[in-house]
């Protein structure tokens, strides 16, 4: 067996469409979210049930044995139930309820009448499964925590409108607990892209290429900070992390981060402002149990790279302004080497390349900064 849902090729018509969507309560969601099992003999049937925020569906996938692609559908909320329309070739009616804490999956074929209308389910010709819910692994409830955690945030975020500092605390304070434990390390950050890209909060982790630090950058319309955090190892095992750089400034996010050493990283962060973005990179090095900048960029802390993102256009063009891409600072891992491209140097009055590598504990380049154009 590879799928609950069945295709009936008899049925031939368009299939059901969504009827009036409902808002879904946040115990409804949480009554059917997650993963629903059936243990076989032989074989084990899987099905997971998601809710995004925002929408008034649930998403249902039918991973089944495992052995065929899932099958991705949208549920409706009605009113204790979850509701799966019949589709032609697709998939049969599904209802969804939960009893006594258990999934109660109800299915049938649809067929239509001589006039190709497709008929309300029959309920004697429901198929009844029962689910079971799937038992979470540590690692998976350290991860529905997280996001949790992130979400309850976002929410009472913005009832406050940003005023509650208490709120704020309280949530950096359960933030760190959650990024300074060991089990960060194994956390599957594709869930935080969806989020990105569905919530109005996002949170960027990237690791080092010694898996040694870990950048951490939350941004929403009301709050944003950014971590950065080492591993804490014992027995060439990850015990936990410390956190060893924080940074809670409006507008500055840190980007990127890069191993040069056992003993110094490379971080570049971003600033933005209304007409202008602004590239920084710097060297930390650890100096007495604590990382601090070092003059890495020739005898300066930082390799400063600014240009302007809105210009304004000749008079009487259309658009009036326009917006160009900020430049970016980039680093080659294997070679060493940080650039950032091309530069118009306004002192000499000529175009130059940023770009060298790390030699001697220092990066022979100098700063592009389109700012100066206006001294």
């Amino acid at each position: 067996m590879k799928s609950i849902l069945t295709i009936f090729s008899f049925v031939c018509s368009i299939g059901f469409s969504f009827g009036q969507n409902h808002p879904i309560p946040e115990n409804i969601k949480t009554l059917f979210e997650g993963k629903w099992i059936i243990i076989r003999k032989y074989y084990t049937n899987t099905v997971e049930i998601k809710f995004e925020k925002g929408k008034s569906y649930a998403t249902f996938i039918d991973i089944g044995t495992g052995e065929a692609p899932p099958i991705i559908l949208h549920a409706s909320f009605d009113g204790s139930k979850l509701v799966i329309p019949a589709q032609t070739h697709k998939n049969d009616y599904v209802e969804m309820m939960i009893k006594n804490g258990k999934l109660i999956f109800k299915t049938t074929p649809t067929i239509e009448d001589e006039d190709s209308i497709i008929q309300k389910p029959d309920e004697k010709y429901l198929i009844s499964k029962v689910f079971t819910k799937a038992p979470l692994s540590a690692q998976e409830s350290y991860n529905k925590n997280f996001l949790k955690t992130l979400s309850e945030y976002e929410e009472k975020a913005t009832t406050s409108a940003g005023n509650d500092s208490l709120l704020h605390l309280n949530f950096e304070k359960e933030f760190e607990k959650l990024i300074t434990g060991s089990k960060i390390a194994q956390f599957s950050t594709g869930e935080l892209q969806r989020k990105c890209d569905t919530s109005a909060f996002c949170l960027k982790i990237q690791k080092s290429e010694d898996k040694n630090f870990i950048l951490y950058t939350y941004a929403s319309q009301l709050y944003h900070f950014n971590y950065i955090t080492r591993a804490i190892k014992e027995n060439n095992k990850i015990k936990g992390y410390k956190i060893i750089l924080k940074n809670n400034k409006e507008h500055e996010y840190f980007t990127q981060i890069h191993t040069l050493n056992p003993n110094e990283f490379l971080l570049i962060e971003q600033r933005d402002d209304l007409v202008f973005s602004c590239n920084y990179a710097y060297v930390y090095q650890l100096n007495n149990g604590q990382y601090i900048k070092k003059k890495a960029f020739e005898n300066r802390l930082k390799l400063t790279v600014c240009n302007f993102t809105e210009i304004e256009n000749p008079p009487n063009s259309n658009p009036e302004h326009q917006s160009l891409p900020a430049r970016k600072i980039t680093f080659d891992y294997k070679n060493k080497v940080i650039s950032y491209g091309k530069c118009i140097d306004p002192a000499a009055g000529k175009t130059t390349t940023g770009k060298a590598v790390y030699k001697n504990g220092k990066f022979a380049i100098k700063d592009c900064d389109e700012r100066a154009t206006l001294e």
